[in-house]
């Protein structure tokens, strides 16, 4: 029974560690889709009301034109 609850009590220690990387790896989630989205959706806001305003059309949606890339690399 000793060798047991030797083994269970080291994987109790491996199971909250998880538990803890998983909770670390769940906040940095929640920074990455509330603070940076916020923060690169900004800029993104300013072009497209400063396109709005100089009345130019927005991007194709299909990208077409645009370089790939591969393409770009060349």
């Amino acid at each position: 029974m000793g060798a047991f609850k030797k083994q269970w009590e080291a994987f109790l220690k491996k199971l909250e560690k998880v538990g803890k990387r998983i909770g670390d790896a769940q906040k940095e989630y929640e920074a990455l889709t509330k603070t940076r989205v916020r923060q690169l959706e900004r800029p993104l806001n300013k072009i497209e009301e400063l396109r709005t305003q100089r009345k130019i059309s927005p991007a194709p949606e299909n990208d077409e034109g645009l370089l790939s890339p591969k393409e770009g690399l060349q």
